[in-house]
């Protein structure tokens, strides 16, 4: 037994017991079928969020900026710069 709160039938990483759910680097889930789940989404839950999208949106577009300006070129390019550069840093983050 190397460990109490992991089970000694967990497959063996490199560095020691991997626990259900993770793989070690080197090792597919698929060779653990047992391990693999199927997440489900109940109907209403994607009828919601569908909802709630064409909600904001509709909220964005009409409500909050009834008298919105017409973007130039180069600010709708530095906004976009901004937001990419934004995204590329959280996933550097997630990457780290």
């Amino acid at each position: 037994m190397c460990c109490l709160w992991w089970p000694d039938e967990v497959a063996i990483g490199r560095s020691g017991p991997v626990p259900p759910g993770f793989h070690d680097g080197g090792t597919a889930l698929a060779d653990r079928p047992g391990l693999l789940t199927t997440v489900t989404v109940p109907l209403w839950a994607w009828l919601g969020f569908a909802g709630f999208v064409v909600a904001v949106l509709v909220l964005d577009l009409f409500v909050l900026h009834p008298r919105a300006r017409e973007v130039s070129l180069t600010e709708a390019g530095v906004w976009t710069a901004v937001w990419v550069v934004i995204g590329l840093g959280f996933g550097g983050l997630l990457w780290v």
